[in-house]
């Protein structure tokens, strides 16, 4: 005969509910119940640190983003003073009847600081707004701007420390390279004016001027280039 099956009652039916509710709920009475309840809210914990995570990397982002356009606007800003200032006050203060590149020496302290690319935008610009107000032709400065500052900061980015008496060296040596730039691309390009001593000449007092201001500049863009949060704590721009 084949064996009689026991009737399920009550307890029975109770029983399996529970083991039902424990097996949908995480939950048990045994020891695995236990491990999964924690592997549960360990699970639970990591994904509220991601959620932080991912919420403090938008506010990093829409920092980092507010900083770019504020130091955009200050290199805007410095390129206008910059190009007011040679056109309007350099002419009235001449040495031996040249007037320093002063565009020049803003981007070389540019590139130095942050890098040949930035340099070198700001040179283009600064040289480019300069060529507005002579005759030569349009573009000319900003060439010879941009890949001086260009050379700067590539140069600039093998040196580990430069002393501060080292900017007057670096404000003359740019001087001399753009104006020699400026010199051969305006003979390539049949400028008048550019030849003979008279314009050696004016290269060499020129960059004897540009390294009398080149330490003042350098300071200058250095302190205006960097946001309020940065002077506070020592950083660096255009990382």
């Amino acid at each position: 005969m084949g064996a009689r099956r026991r009737p399920r009652g009550p307890d029975h039916d109770n029983d399996d509910d529970r083991d039902d509710h424990d097996h949908d709920t995480g939950h048990s009475d045994d020891d695995d119940g236990r491990v999964i309840v924690e592997y549960d809210q360990h699970q639970h914990s990591h994904d509220v640190v991601a959620v932080q995570f991912r919420s403090d990397d938008h506010g990093v982002d829409l920092d980092v983003e507010d900083r770019s356009l504020m130091r955009a606007g200050r290199v805007v800003m410095l390129v206008v003073v910059t190009v007011v200032v040679q056109v309007a006050l350099f002419p009235h203060l001449r040495l031996i009847g040249r007037v320093p590149d002063l565009g020049l020496v803003v981007a070389v302290a540019v590139a130095f600081d942050h890098g040949p690319e930035a340099g070198a935008f700001v040179g283009f610009l600064a040289g480019l707004g300069f060529d507005l107000f002579l005759e030569t032709p349009l573009g000319l400065s900003a060439l010879a701007y941009a890949l001086t500052a260009y050379s700067v900061g590539v140069l600039q980015g093998g040196v580990l420390r430069t002393p501060k008496w080292f900017t007057p060296v670096i404000g003359a040596a740019s001087g001399i390279v753009g104006g020699m730039l400026f010199v051969g691309v305006g003979l390539l390009a049949g400028v008048d004016g550019v030849h003979g001593n008279h314009a050696y000449a004016t290269v060499a007092v020129a960059s004897a001027y540009d390294a009398l201001l080149a330490p003042f500049v350098f300071v200058a863009v250095g302190a205006w280039l960097r946001t309020p949060r940065e002077r506070i704590g020592g950083g660096r721009v255009l990382g």
